[in-house]
């Protein structure tokens, strides 16, 4: 079944919507709340949390890619756990990949209304169509998925060493970018 057809039984309300949308796209939202939680079970239960959250989410929303637009809320109901459950030990991979971007973009009170928040995803559009399709495939991956050096160098059969010394220039770049736009 594609996306418009499942979009449209949400639409209509029918239950179905959920379950086809977990077998076109569960295995893969597991995979990516694992990678971020680094537990089977609290990634299943924030999935399961995810299927409700898309159920309340369309109507009114009519996402054009309907695999994204639940990935994206399995990614931030995951971080959302995590920044939970890690508010008191802290040490977590995952916190470690916001730090690595963290240094690169201004703070949440440069960006306070939304006029300024869209300037900065523009000046971000802009710093991702200047890198190649691959680099910015690892950019994603690493930032956005949160996968492992490891795990990126091995799915474009490059070596890890070369993965992170990549994504060092990358977050070099990017903060020399935001910089020439104004931001920092």
């Amino acid at each position: 079944m594609n996306d418009k057809e499942i979009i449209s039984m949400f639409f209509a309300r029918d239950q179905r919507a959920v379950a086809e949308t977990k077998d076109k796209y569960g295995n893969y939202a597991q995979k990516l709340s694992v990678r971020i939680l680094a537990d089977p079970y609290d990634a299943e239960e924030c999935v399961n949390d995810a299927y409700l959250s898309l159920w309340n989410s369309i109507p009114p929303n009519r996402p054009r890619d309907l695999g994204a637009f639940f990935c994206r809320i399995v990614r931030n109901l995951s971080i959302d756990r995590l920044r939970r459950d890690t508010a008191k030990k802290r040490g977590a991979d995952i916190c470690a990949i916001t730090d690595e971007l963290a240094e690169c973009l201004p703070g949440a009170d440069s960006a306070e209304d939304a006029y300024i928040k869209d300037q900065l995803r523009q000046c971000l559009d802009r710093f991702y169509k200047k890198l190649s399709a691959r680099d910015r495939d690892i950019f994603f991956n690493r930032y956005y998925f949160a996968r492992s050096s490891s795990d990126i160098a091995e799915k474009f059969g490059l070596s890890e060493e070369y993965v992170r010394t990549l994504l060092s220039r990358m977050r070099n770049k990017l903060k020399d970018h935001l910089g020439s736009e104004g931001y920092r």
